[in-house]
């Protein structure tokens, strides 16, 4: 069984990739923490990855050959307001000490009367084996809107406010077996596999 190392301290994110990477066992540092000052979401996810292989090293840690080190920067865009949320979605209101389900009740307070309420969430992975040093890319997306108000209880984050496209639910209220097969996640982890089974 294949060992993937993430770069969060977000246990909801791990959860969810441990649903999303078959066959595979997912692990993370609880305290890992590190500045996101790149200027798009490649470059985030790299500083992310670059930070856990260093911490790796200082502690002098020994995985398997094979063990692949994964961070990814992830975002919700909205069309109407391209200004707030993507690549800075996790620092939305971070100096009103706002709980999550008060972000999404701003952003549903700020499209209150906008007729174009199209939005997509993107999620960039970079990722590496940990003995090769070479990075990899890959991006994954899923477009949709942003509801009228907040629905459903599974899932995290702004999932409770973005309805899928073809759908009429909120990604909470599809719950976890949708999100699993549908979300910016899934397909981003489509990808990575495909790329680490063409490597060996």
């Amino acid at each position: 069984m294949r060992l993937f190392v993430l770069a969060s301290g977000n246990a909801h994110k791990k959860e969810e990739y441990e649903r999303l990477i078959q066959n595979a066992k997912v692990e993370m540092f609880e305290s890992f923490e590190t500045e996101e000052n790149g200027i798009n979401y490649t470059e985030n996810a790299r500083i992310k990855l670059l930070a856990l292989k260093k911490l790796i090293d200082e502690k002098n840690i020994k995985y398997p050959e094979d063990t692949v080190l994964f961070a990814d920067d992830s975002g919700l865009e909205i069309s109407s307001h391209p200004e707030i949320l993507g690549l800075y979605t996790s620092r939305f209101c971070e100096n009103e000490q706002l709980s999550q389900k008060e972000k999404n009740q701003r952003i549903i307070s700020l499209m209150k009367n906008e007729s174009n309420r199209k939005a997509r969430f993107v999620c960039h992975i970079a990722f590496m084996f940990i003995n090769d040093g070479i990075i990899h890319d890959v991006q994954g997306e899923i477009g949709g809107e942003i509801a009228d108000s907040i629905s459903g209880t599974d899932g995290f984050g702004y999932d409770p406010i973005f309805i899928p496209n073809g759908e009429n639910k909120t990604l909470s209220a599809l719950g976890g077996e949708y999100k699993q097969t549908h979300s910016h996640r899934y397909h981003a982890v489509c990808k990575m596999i495909e790329v680490i089974n063409g490597i060996n």
